[in-house]
């Protein structure tokens, strides 16, 4: 399903995991460092790079759970015990249209302006 939705009008996209991940086509991963193996300089300033930007892509994480403290809260939120997953679907949601309105950290830092809550809204 990634691969097919990283697919947009011929053009395929990737998205960038830790190194957790396996390297595909549609996900890349930092270059690994093997022992005894020192990276070159362009393969050490991707890992960089690119570790800044993931780090402010969990920035939205973060402050979802800072609007939203009771998503943190460990003895209350147990999988079968409440809809874990759908409350954490409406915290995305307003969290969405709030940075609609008031602009967020991530999209600062991207300079990417968000649209407006109405169009967000109204997208399929």
């Amino acid at each position: 399903m990634l691969e097919a939705g990283l697919l947009v009008q011929g053009v395929r996209y990737c998205v960038f995991g830790d190194k957790a991940y396996l390297l595909s086509p549609w996900v890349q991963v930092p270059v690994p460092s093997v022992a005894g193996v020192v990276l070159g300089d362009e393969e050490e300033g991707f890992n960089v790079d690119m570790a800044s930007v993931r780090v402010a892509v969990e920035w939205g994480y973060k402050e979802v759970k800072q609007v939203f403290p009771a998503l943190d809260y460990k003895r209350k939120m147990k999988i079968n015990e409440c809809p874990v997953g759908l409350l954490y679907k409406v915290a995305v949601l307003l969290w969405n249209v709030r940075c609609c309105t008031y602009a967020g950290q991530t999209s600062e830092f991207f300079d990417c302006p968000a649209p407006s809550a109405e169009r967000y809204l109204s997208l399929p």
